[in-house]
């Protein structure tokens, strides 16, 4: 089905689900976040573990970072929930560790990073089909250039 579309088609498809795609992606970031960044990156933002401080009371000593490979094989329930630990220092000075979310600034990277792998990928993949394509047609014409010589 695909071979019957014409090269200007195909880019016309193309263009629209860029389109498509590029517009979800405006509405979705628009749309998905309930609280601001700033907030996020405030205590307030970030879920609490078993252990914790009075409300208020706290303030970060180690800012949220992913879980070594140690910790996790210790099974440290902080780590277990989402793979994130900060330490937090409360107004008695005891330091408690406690899961946390990633911050929204590190999905995006990772996402655009995804995306350009992607795009990277799709582009060597292009330019590998186009070669192949063209050394069959090379050899095709080769194949009919003979049969031609011979008289067949």
């Amino acid at each position: 089905m695909i071979e019957f579309c014409t090269k200007k088609r195909m880019l016309i498809a193309l263009f629209v689900l860029l389109s498509v795609s590029f517009i979800i992606l405006l509405v979705q970031s628009a749309w998905s976040t309930h609280h601001s960044i700033g907030d996020f990156n405030t205590l307030k933002g970030r879920k609490k573990g078993n252990e914790s401080c009075l409300i208020g009371k706290e303030k970060v000593v180690e800012a949220c970072r992913a879980c070594s490979k140690l910790e996790t094989k210790r099974e440290l329930l902080f780590c277990m929930d989402k793979g994130y630990m900060e330490v937090i220092e409360c107004k008695d000075k005891r330091k408690i560790s406690r899961s946390c979310d990633i911050d929204p600034y590190t999905h995006k990277t990772r996402f655009w990073v995804f995306e350009l792998v992607c795009l990277l990928v799709g582009t060597a993949s292009y330019a590998m089909v186009k070669k192949r394509q063209k050394r069959l047609d090379t050899f095709l014409m080769e194949k009919i250039n003979k049969q031609i010589s011979e008289g067949v």
